[in-house]
């Protein structure tokens, strides 16, 4: 998923002067379910959430090769689409109890 959409955002070729990394991750990993909340709210940042963490999961366990930088890059991966779940649950009230 990553790498479409680094195609679509900065072509075939990249961008001049990005850093590829650890930044990267963190940036998609924020862009991918803020943009499934502009899609269509709590449910769809779910659902991004949800969709990116099992590409980078499957990206970083069964794509590429094992090495020292697996574990940050899960963590790069995974960390911030954890907190922006989070952030999503704490920030809405809990729905109203019924009145008998």
């Amino acid at each position: 998923m990553e790498a479409f959409l680094k195609r679509v955002a900065y072509g075939w070729h990249g961008p001049i002067l990005v850093d590829q990394g650890f930044l990267s991750h963190l940036g998609w990993a924020f862009a991918v379910p803020l943009f499934g909340f502009w899609l269509g709210g709590r449910r769809w940042l779910r659902i991004a959430a949800l969709a990116w963490i099992a590409s980078a999961v499957w990206r970083e366990l069964v794509e590429e090769a094992l090495d020292t930088t697996t574990i940050s890059d899960l963590v790069a991966r995974i960390a911030p689409v954890l907190l922006l779940v989070a952030i999503d649950a704490v920030r809405t009230p809990p729905p109203a109890t019924q009145a008998s």
